[in-house]
């Protein structure tokens, strides 16, 4: 499925996680980032026919990161990179897994207003 010819594009860390609830000193309950696990990412470009077919539609603000296979992505919704957090849309595995396979992971980014 994803053809990676050399691993060295896997430039950026990647920390896969969820959001949990903690509570302030005076009860409050507070979202946080609860991370799971650690990956080596490299961006993904799409092809202007891909890119074509997603404007006007809600994946037309994501972006697209390939990574390791990883055997399952249960309970990743959120993952946090350079600074940002993003929110886990759709994950493209490879049916067979091996010390060449990796997985497309589409990311959007959340914006927190308020």
């Amino acid at each position: 499925m994803v053809q990676l010819a050399t691993p060295v594009r896997l430039d950026r860390l990647m920390v896969l996680g969820h959001m949990g609830t903690t509570y302030s000193s005076e009860g409050v309950p507070i979202d946080v980032f609860v991370a799971t696990r650690k990956a080596l990412a490299g961006a993904w470009s799409r092809t202007m026919l891909q890119q074509y077919a997603l404007a006007g539609t809600d994946r037309e603000h994501t972006v697209m990161y390939v990574a390791r296979h990883a055997a399952s992505y249960d309970g990743i919704t959120r993952v946090q990179m350079l600074g940002h957090t993003y929110e886990l849309t759709d994950v493209q595995s490879e049916p067979a897994p091996g010390p060449r396979a990796y997985d497309l992971l589409t990311l959007r980014e959340v914006v927190r207003r308020g």
